[in-house]
């Protein structure tokens, strides 16, 4: 009888339960966004938003999870209308009066370039999401962390609400996420949104936090999203008050060295440029990406077949969809079947090996051990529209040292 092993992938997709988007060269996209809020469906506009798209002050590249909520929130429009067109910033800025069935106004706006893509979705005024309150974290300093690998994620320190806690750090994650059923939590009613992942859904709920503190990223009184984590918390034998999520660190360049098990998180100008300018000395590789709401997309070659990869640092082994199992069949090793746990609280079965012959730019890799599953990568490709085949994430970093940098969209592989 094959015996059954059990993997630890945390994968998050933060997602609301349903987003947004005259005489106007706009009126196809303007009339869309007016459906969008009227039937709550963000497929109708999602194709209008880019990772640079501003929202209000919130972090950029975050509308999949924000603009649902927005949705959510506010009520039914009865009808809209265009109150001026005016040309900004080399794009055209569209303003709208929305006026809605309990008898109430609002002004909203549109900035749109030429290629129809939202530069400004100005739709915030009176209305209150998870992360609205949230500053981004600023990179005034340059600091490093130690960490803990168990079960190949991430754990740090980090101070909250005045008390240091153990949190795991996931880049996988768009933002702070706090566990509501932790010591100290103090909920204060449903997020509106919903959190899949491996095992199916989480809900939700908002939690009051008074301070948060992770090396020289610090926030103030707010609120944020938070979920139950107690069933990660049996499975990692692991207590912990959250996970540290992409909008906490995107202006920085992080640097995952596992040999010495640190973190640095290097300050970057405008232009994604380290303090102190690039230092002489190792050699490294650079792979560029796109990055895909908090996600960099990159490619790779297995035995000279290509293939989309996201980074995920909280992926404690690498995931590939299980499609593709027959066309690379000759680098497996020998499949055996797992079972996987994340965001949700059901397990999940997949089968497992170490793959050969990976290529990342100009590096080429040992074997691997990759999961292969289709549902989580569904859900990911569906919420965010990336398009990857699969995920890297420790079997990567284990490895190499490795240097991300958002602002610059490369990964440095020493």
């Amino acid at each position: 009888m094959m015996k059954k092993s059990f993997t630890f992938l945390l994968v998050l997709v933060v997602s609301a339960l349903n987003v947004i988007a005259q005489e106007n060269p706009y009126k196809k996209e303007t009339d869309n966004i007016f459906q969008a809020f009227k039937t709550k469906k963000f497929d109708l506009i999602k194709d209008y938003f880019t990772a640079e798209t501003k929202i209000g002050t919130l972090p950029q590249g975050m509308a999949g999870m924000i603009v649902p909520q927005l949705l959510n929130q506010l009520p039914e429009p009865k009808d809209y209308k265009v109150t001026a067109v005016e040309k900004e910033n080399g794009g055209t800025r569209v303003k709208t009066t929305y006026n809605y069935v309990n008898g109430m106004t609002r002004e909203q706006s549109f900035l749109f370039n030429t290629d129809h893509k939202l530069l400004d979705f100005d739709v915030l005024g009176g209305v209150q999401t998870m992360t609205a309150e949230m500053p981004q974290a600023k990179n005034d300093v340059s600091f490093t962390m130690p960490f803990k690998l168990h079960r190949n994620v991430i754990y740090v320190k980090a101070k909250l609400n005045g008390k240091v806690e153990n949190f795991i750090f996931d880049s996988g994650c768009p933002t702070l996420v706090l566990n509501s059923k932790h010591k100290g939590n103090k909920t204060d009613g449903a997020a509106g949104m919903e959190v899949r992942g491996i095992g199916g859904k989480n809900t939700t709920t908002t939690v009051d936090m008074e301070s948060f503190e992770f090396g020289a990223i610090k926030l103030g009184k707010t609120k944020s999203i938070g979920m139950s984590m107690t069933h990660l918390e049996k499975t990692t034998f692991r207590r912990m008050a959250g996970i540290i999520g992409y909008s906490l660190f995107q202006n920085y360049e992080v640097t995952f060295d596992y040999e010495n098990k640190l973190l640095t998180f290097t300050k970057l100008d405008k232009e994604g440029n380290p303090e102190g300018g690039n230092k002489a000395g190792e050699k490294y590789d650079s792979v560029k990406f796109n990055l895909v709401q908090h996600i960099p997309v990159f490619d790779i070659q297995v035995a000279g077949k290509p293939y989309k990869m996201g980074f995920d640092c909280g992926a404690s082994t690498n995931l590939m969809y299980e499609k593709y199992i027959p066309e690379i069949k000759a680098n497996l090793g020998k499949l055996k079947k797992v079972k996987m746990r994340g965001a949700g609280e059901k397990t999940v079965k997949a089968k497992r090996t170490k793959v050969q012959n990976i290529t990342v730019s100009n590096v080429h890799l040992d074997a691997q051990k990759y999961a292969f599953e289709d549902a989580t990568l569904d859900q990911i490709n569906s919420a965010y529209g990336s398009g990857i085949d699969g995920l890297m994430g420790y079997e990567l970093l284990k490895s190499h040292k490795v240097v991300v940098n958002y602002i610059k969209k490369v990964i440095k592989v020493y």
